[in-house]
C-alpha cells in the first residue's frame, strides 16, 4: 500500500528558517498519480503549490519516484513505500529571503517600550500609554554578512532595542522584520520559533554549570528538535573546532577561563546556522586580550554570512575592527561614520 503525504506548515527545529515538513499518513486505498517528479526541480514546484509564498532553498532526504497527485480537493504527494523515509522534509524560506544579500532586520518607524507586564492582555494602544517611551522612529536594516556595532551611554535602549529584535519586549508601534518574522504578528507561542533562527549572546552566559561542554550543547539541540545523536555529535564538534574550543567536550564551565566560556557561548548560539546573531556586551566581562580576540571571531562569523549585531561601550573595537555603527542617543538611533567618530575623539 503506497503512502500519501500532506504538506502542511512547520518548524524544524534544527534549521534556520521556517520549513515544510512532510506528514506520512496510510490511506486504505492507492491513488494514482498525475504528475511524476522525476527530479528535485520538479519536486520543489510541486512543494511551492502548496505554498505560494515561499520557496525551496535545500531538499532534504529525496529520492526518486515522488509523484503529485490530487484527492477531492486536496493536493498531495506520493511516494513509493519503499523509499519512504520518517523525517522527509524541505526547507523553505519567505521571497524576501532568498538573495545573497538577504535582508535579516528590518525596522520601520518603530518605537520600543517598556511596560510592566510586557505580554498583557491589553491592547498595543492601552499598553503603549501606560510603558515608557525608550526608543523611536527607529529605521533600521541589516543584510547577511554584516556587522553591526550598537554603542550609546547605559540606559540609551541599546539592550532594550536587541530584547525587541528577538522579542523579548514586544513591537507594539511600527514595522519590524527578522529573519523573515513578523515582529508585529508574532504570537506568543511562536517566539521560540524565532529565537530558533537567531542566536543570541548574554553578557552573564547562562551556562549550565552542572554540565560539561559537550552536555550544555547537546541539551539546547535536544530541547530545538534535533533527534539524530550522530547528528548532533557531528554539529557539536563543527561549532566547537569554529569558537576554538576543539577538545574541551568534557570540560566543566568552571574549568574553561573567561574567553573560553564567552566562545562556548558563541558556539551555542551557532548550533542552528542562524541568519542572524544578537550579542549584549559580549565583552564586558572579559580583560582587552580576550575581549579583543571574541570580537575577531565574531567578525570572522560575519565573513561567513551571518549577521551580527553587537552591542558594545569600548569603541577601541571600532576603531581596530571598523564596520558600521549605530549611536543611540536622546531615545533615537542614527548611524555614524567611523571616521568622524575618531576624529572628534582625537580632538576631545
Amino acid at each position: 500500500m503506497p503512502f500519501v503525504v500532506r504538506v502542511f506548515r512547520f518548524t524544524r527545529a534544527h534549521t534556520i528558517l521556517d520549513v515544510l515538513t512532510i506528514k506520512l499518513c496510510l490511506l486504505s486505498k492507492p491513488v494514482t498519480p498525475d504528475i511524476r517528479a522525476s527530479s528535485i526541480e520538479n519536486f520543489g514546484a510541486n512543494i511551492v503549490q502548496f505554498a505560494p509564498n515561499c520557496k525551496i532553498r535545500r531538499p532534504y532526504c529525496l529520492k526518486s519516484h515522488i509523484f503529485h497527485c490530487e484527492v477531492g480537493e486536496n493536493r498531495y504527494l506520493w511516494l513509493r513505500q519503499d523509499i519512504v523515509r520518517q523525517n522527509i522534509a524541505a526547507e523553505i524560506q519567505p521571497h524576501d529571503m532568498t538573495m545573497e544579500n538577504e535582508c535579516v532586520v528590518r525596522l520601520k518607524d518603530v518605537a520600543v517600550y517598556h511596560t510592566d507586564d510586557p505580554f498583557s492582555e491589553l491592547s498595543a494602544s492601552k499598553r503603549i500609554k501606560e510603558g515608557e517611551l525608550v526608543l523611536s522612529e527607529v529605521d533600521m536594516e541589516v543584510r547577511r554578512g554584516e556587522f553591526v556595532y550598537l554603542i550609546g551611554r547605559v540606559g540609551s535602549g541599546k539592550s532594550s532595542l536587541l530584547k525587541t529584535l528577538y522579542a523579548e519586549i514586544p513591537l507594539l508601534e511600527g514595522e519590524g522584520m527578522v529573519a523573515g518574522f513578523d515582529l508585529r504578528g508574532l504570537k506568543r507561542r511562536k517566539i521560540p520559533y524565532l529565537r530558533r533562527n537567531i542566536g543570541i549572546v548574554f553578557q552573564d552566559l547562562q551556562l549550565l554549570t552542572d554540565r560539561n561542554v559537550f552536555e550544555n550543547l547537546r541539551y539546547v539541540m535536544k530541547a530545538t528538535g534535533w533527534k539524530n545523536e550522530a547528528d548532533i555529535r557531528s554539529r557539536i564538534d563543527d561549532v566547537l573546532n569554529l569558537v576554538g574550543l576543539t577538545n574541551k567536550h568534557y570540560k566543566m564551565p568552571f574549568e574553561l577561563s573567561g574567553g573560553e566560556q564567552q566562545r562556548l557561548v558563541i558556539a551555542r548560539a551557532l548550533l542552528n546556522s542562524p541568519s542572524l546573531i544578537l550579542a549584549d556586551e559580549p565583552t564586558g566581562n572579559l580583560d582587552p586580550v580576550t575581549a579583543d580576540s571574541i570580537v575577531k571571531l565574531f567578525h570572522a562569523i560575519a565573513a561567513s554570512g551571518t549577521a551580527i549585531i553587537m552591542s558594545t561601550h569600548n569603541t577601541s573595537f571600532i576603531e581596530s575592527y571598523p564596520s558600521r555603527t549605530i549611536l543611540f542617543s536622546h531615545n533615537k538611533i542614527r548611524e555614524i561614520d567611523v571616521s568622524e567618530l575618531f576624529g572628534t575623539e582625537s580632538s576631545m
